[in-house]
């Protein structure tokens, strides 16, 4: 089973979050998983989920940002 490219490439991710490409590939990878807080800053950032909320649904994205507020 083939994996879908990511749906941004890592080089524009780095770019809105202000990170390393080498980093921004592993997180698309997800061979590096951000914290659920950093996570929560990305996708704010990026509109991307990453590690904690890779697949997340709104509902708990949102229940999450109760809870690290």
């Amino acid at each position: 089973m083939s994996k879908d490219p990511p749906a941004i490439r890592p080089t524009d991710l780095a770019t809105k979050l202000g990170i390393s490409v080498p980093y921004a590939s592993q997180l698309l990878s997800g061979e590096r998983k951000p914290s659920i807080e950093k996570a929560l800053e990305f996708y704010d950032k990026a509109g991307v989920k990453l590690g904690p909320l890779a697949n997340a649904s709104d509902e708990t994205i949102a229940s999450l940002r109760g809870l690290a507020a």
